[in-house]
């Protein structure tokens, strides 16, 4: 995907795949841009000439545990409104098994074995939260799905090969 801190794009794509999506604040909104982009029949080109210097944005600040967050959700929510549902089952399996229901166990013992209070992971709590984002969202993600299917080209494995 295209880094949009340095991308040339033209206006008739943006507009034709949908434009950024209100629903992304910091983070990967770019990279589910270029998913739809390429599901739309174009190529994002990588040009190593091309230099531009970015500062790291202050829309965040240092708040790097909301960073962190965003990037899990925002994450997940690109590969649900783009990638194929199969796809989407593996990763969602992977994030309850691995993220939440692993991680979960290993907080119920060791504070069992060391007989104390042990807080969950940063990194379990914002699974759970985005789970629960995931959720919540799952009609508008459909909806958004079904609405980019009239302008989509490509089937959606495609983003998988590439």
């Amino acid at each position: 995907g295209a880094c949009t801190a340095g991308t040339i794009l033209r206006r008739d794509v943006f507009e034709k795949v949908g434009g950024f999506d209100e629903h992304y604040f910091y983070l990967v909104e770019d990279v589910e841009l270029s998913m739809r982009i390429h599901l739309a029949g174009y190529d994002v080109v990588y040009e190593p000439a091309l230099k531009t210097y970015h500062l790291e944005s202050q829309a965040m600040g240092k708040d790097t545990a909301r960073k962190w967050y965003l990037l899990r959700r925002n994450s997940l929510m690109a590969i649900a409104e783009n990638m194929p549902l199969m796809f989407i089952v593996k990763v969602l399996i992977i994030i309850i098994l691995r993220e939440v229901l692993l991680r979960s166990v290993i907080y119920f013992l060791l504070t069992r074995i060391w007989k104390r209070k042990l807080s969950l992971p940063q990194e379990t709590k914002d699974y759970l939260k985005v789970l629960h984002y995931f959720w919540v969202n799952l009609q508008r993600i459909i909806n958004k799905r079904k609405k980019f299917n009239t302008v989509r080209i490509k089937h959606r494995r495609y983003l998988i090969r590439i």
